[in-house]
């Protein structure tokens, strides 16, 4: 996962095998494997702000620009998201928290890189655990 963050505007891109998301890394050619990539999709789609969870006192909200299965190989896929975020207040010095397993069980490590416009900083979380600062 990649966050920029400008401010009080946020770019949120999140890569994950389609194992992990969808359950499944082959073309989706059956009727029960597009509706099960759709709903997983939807999923990321709709919960990203539980997923990557910046305070609520910041008043942000996600928007979707693209949440796509790509296919690297004939049996390869990852799942490639980008959501633009608008806050009300300036993140710098905020912290943010995540929340894939709830959604995705099969996500246990996410490794986030935050980049701000005087740093970056990383982390590896695991299973949820931990958060970030945003750099000032």
């Amino acid at each position: 996962m990649n966050i920029a963050i400008e401010e009080r505007l946020a770019t949120v891109e999140f890569t994950s095998p389609a194992e992990s998301v969808v359950g499944f890394e082959h073309q989706a050619k059956s009727a029960a494997d597009q509706k099960k990539q759709a709903v997983a999709l939807d999923l990321v789609r709709n919960k990203i702000a539980s997923m990557v969870i910046f305070d609520p006192a910041l008043g942000c909200s996600f928007s979707p620009m693209t949440v796509e299965v790509i296919h690297q190989e004939e049996e390869h896929a990852e799942v490639h998201s980008t959501f633009a975020v608008s806050c009300n207040t300036p993140l710098a010095g905020s912290k943010l928290r995540f929340g894939f397993t709830k959604t995705f069980p099969a996500i246990q490590t996410v490794n986030v890189q935050v980049v701000a416009a005087t740093q970056q900083v990383g982390a590896s979380i695991k299973r949820d655990k931990g958060e970030l600062e945003v750099p000032r």
